[in-house]
């Protein structure tokens, strides 16, 4: 049996002190792992809470996602491709390849796809709200 060995790689930015790790057996498995990386704060900066950046809103929209299915059409004597409805997924506003879960959930709530009309969309709220300061002398 292999031994299971870490990777270790730092952000790419400098001076940030995120690191990956990646554990592997063989070193055939880092062949598809970029050797350059950067940590979620610097990789989506919009999308990392700060005390200056306390409220980020993301919409999600239900889109139709559809397969093509060959059914013989007798009348015809021939294959025919008809389109057939997979199911309603969640994904990025505008963008239906993007559209992926059926079900999507959070700290709160949960949408099941299959209860919504396409079209729907689920906007989600998420707000940080700091401490008041603490006066000296006062209760706690």
């Amino acid at each position: 049996m292999s031994r299971r060995r870490t990777w270790t790689r730092a952000c790419a930015r400098t001076g940030c002190p995120e690191r990956s790790h990646v554990e592997y057996t063989a070193r055939r498995e880092l062949a598809g792992i970029p050797t350059t990386w950067l940590c979620r704060k610097h990789d989506k900066p919009d999308e990392n809470m700060t005390p200056d950046n306390r409220e980020i809103t993301t919409v999600l929209e239900l889109h139709p996602r559809y397969t093509t299915r060959q059914r013989y059409d007798g009348t015809l004597g021939q294959y025919t491709n008809t389109p057939e409805l997979l199911g309603l997924f969640w994904g990025p506003e505008n963008d239906p390849a993007r559209a992926f879960n059926g079900i999507v959930s959070g700290p709160g709530f949960g949408a099941e796809g299959g209860t919504f009309p396409p079209g729907t969309r689920l906007i989600v709220t998420a707000r940080i709200e700091l401490p008041t300061p603490v006066t000296e002398g006062a209760p706690c």
